[in-house]
């Protein structure tokens, strides 16, 4: 039905003259739009982020769980090593992410002096946030069932970390699959 289809590997597309293969999902991230996002977000949070560490959250689909034990020991990796290095944090939330771990989120990062600035994506989202934060950020911290988000970061060339979720099956995963060829690759760490 299509002249051109441009499918990430991770889907298995079939093989065909008009299909072309990613290792990555395609998005929208360039320099362009990372300069004036990054920008735009300066602006709005009216603070410095020093050498910011993003995380990136997602949620639940059909083979993972984002559990609040999860989030909070991913929050407690992020804390540590933002107290031992000064690096401040930025977090954003997915349409995905359940609203006990929004509650988490907030109640962990919204006194905490390092956070920067904190979307959660199903009460208010701004245009700008993924593309800001990945401007400003140094290293990427995301939830492990987020092809997007991941292929963002990777995009962005920013260091990549991935945090496990809880599986729903034994079976590998196709997200296994393709994040275990991006950490051969040297484009992640998981």
């Amino acid at each position: 039905k299509f002249d051109l289809a441009i499918i990430p590997r991770h889907d298995n597309p079939r093989h065909a003259r008009n299909v072309v293969v990613t290792d990555l999902a395609p998005n929208l991230i360039d320099k362009e739009k990372m300069a004036i996002d990054g920008t735009n977000l300066k602006h709005h949070a009216q603070s410095d982020m020093k050498d910011a560490i993003g995380l990136f959250a997602g949620g639940d689909n059909p083979e993972f769980n984002l559990t609040g034990d999860i989030m909070n020991s991913a929050l407690e990796g992020v804390s540590d090593f933002c107290g031992r290095s000064g690096a401040s944090v930025m977090a954003t939330t997915s349409r995905r992410t359940s609203p006990e771990i929004e509650n988490i989120l907030k109640n962990r990062l919204k006194n905490d002096p390092r956070c920067k600035f904190m979307v959660v994506a199903n009460e208010k989202n701004f245009d700008f946030a993924v593309g800001g934060m990945l401007a400003l950020n140094r290293v990427a911290v995301v939830s492990e069932e987020s092809i997007s988000m991941i292929s963002e970061a990777i995009t962005a060339g920013k260091k990549v970390v991935i945090f496990r979720l809880s599986k729903k099956n034994d079976i590998t995963t196709k997200h296994e699959r393709a994040l275990a060829s991006l950490a051969d690759e040297g484009y992640v760490t998981i």
